[in-house]
């Protein structure tokens, strides 16, 4: 899987990022792959860093929940050099992804979205990410005082299944969960 994920044009896609660690990950194995190809055997650091920008504006691409998420992935990936990254807030996701999901799908899939040219859509070659598990209700307390909470990772894995192309790999609790939510996963 290895091979087939980290090569010279994927596109890797983390969904709902907030540290941008997993597409730092993602990143720097794409960036080995490369470099083997592209470097030679003896890279100054200018061409290093010139391939790490490559990477990071050909490769990686992540969804942040909220607008600080993105910058500390940014940060994450880049530091403070005002390298092109391709993480996009996208405002409200949790509700988008329950209640408009192939609008999601079809903002993310454009090749505009991302600031790229072209008219084709795009897919992943590997999806990954840790997306959230369950959201609060606020409609209603439940009879010990705690606002209920409604599973919502499903609709993360639902989404990562139409972009991917490939591989999907999410962070999701023990197995008993999926098996037990319903939600035909």
């Amino acid at each position: 899987i290895t091979d087939e994920v980290f090569k010279k044009n994927t596109h890797i896609l983390e969904i709902n990022s907030k540290s941008g660690l997993y597409a730092l990950y993602c990143a720097y194995s794409v960036y080995r792959t490369r470099s083997k190809l592209e470097l030679g055997p003896k890279p100054t650091r200018e061409m290093e860093i010139d391939l790490w920008k490559k990477v990071l504006a050909e490769n990686i691409f992540l969804i942040c929940k909220t607008p600080m998420a993105k910058k500390i992935a940014q940060r994450t990936l880049a530091g403070f050099t005002g390298t092109k990254v391709n993480a996009q807030y996208f405002e409200d996701l949790v509700n988008q992804l329950k209640n408009k999901p192939e609008n999601f799908i079809s903002e993310v899939s454009k090749t505009n979205y991302w600031e790229k040219d072209g008219n084709v859509d795009m897919k992943f070659d590997a999806i990954v990410g840790n997306p959230p598990y369950q959201e609060e209700s606020v409609q209603q307390s439940s009879t010990n005082g705690q606002a209920p909470r409604t599973n919502v990772f499903h609709y993360f894995q639902i989404a990562a299944d139409a972009l991917s192309a490939g591989y999907t790999s999410l962070i999701y609790p023990a197995g008993r969960w999926i098996h037990r939510s319903g939600k035909g996963l």
